[in-house]
């Protein structure tokens, strides 16, 4: 949504581009394990529970290596080339940790690469252009969504981490967006 010449008619701002995603694989590994394991990173829980992501017992270093790849994960969400793939953990160590691949890679795939689309109006971000231009001007760049049971919403940069529940919620997303704005969101460092 980009255009060379501003169109007065058009509430949105010409050169405002946003990008939307879901959450990378990366993430969504981190945050299955931990959660398998039952370590608080401080997020709500994960819709639909990962069950059978992991087998046998929580290893000792459990949490600081669910502690590390969420950290890794989101660190890749600052990268210039916004690159937001990649694995958590590597084949060996999931294999150490009793993760099972093939249950996290099936888990993963049931949430969808990209948020589903939809008329060009009904698109969350369209729905308040006033509050998401407020954002954008505080430096809002990049949207990322996550399948979360709660409300949740952080900032990391110039991207917003968002439950899709909570984008989904017209006077809930508004205030979120509008608390990107004021710099009133909790960041993740």
């Amino acid at each position: 949504m980009r255009s060379l010449t501003p169109d007065p008619a058009n509430p949105w701002p010409h050169d405002m581009v946003l990008h939307i995603d879901r959450a990378s694989s990366a993430m969504l590994a981190a945050l299955a394990v931990a959660e398998a394991w039952r370590i608080d990173l401080g997020i709500p829980a994960l819709r639909p529970a990962p069950v059978g992501v992991v087998v046998g017992d929580r290893p000792l270093d459990a949490t600081p290596v669910a502690l590390t790849a969420w950290r890794d994960a989101v660190a890749m969400t600052a990268t210039p080339d916004r690159t937001v793939s990649g694995a958590a953990f590597d084949a060996d160590r999931e294999a150490a940790l009793g993760i099972d691949h093939a249950a996290l890679v099936a888990w993963i795939e049931r949430w969808p690469k990209r948020p589903p689309t939809g008329p060009l109006h009904e698109q969350p971000e369209r729905r308040d252009v006033g509050a998401t231009t407020l954002a954008w001007q505080a430096g809002l760049t990049h949207i990322l969504v996550f399948p979360l049971d709660d409300r949740w919403a952080v900032r990391q940069g110039s991207t917003l981490l968002v439950d899709e529940t909570t984008r989904r919620d017209p006077a809930r997303y508004v205030d979120v967006l509008l608390a990107f704005a004021g710099d009133a969101l909790p960041r993740i460092s």
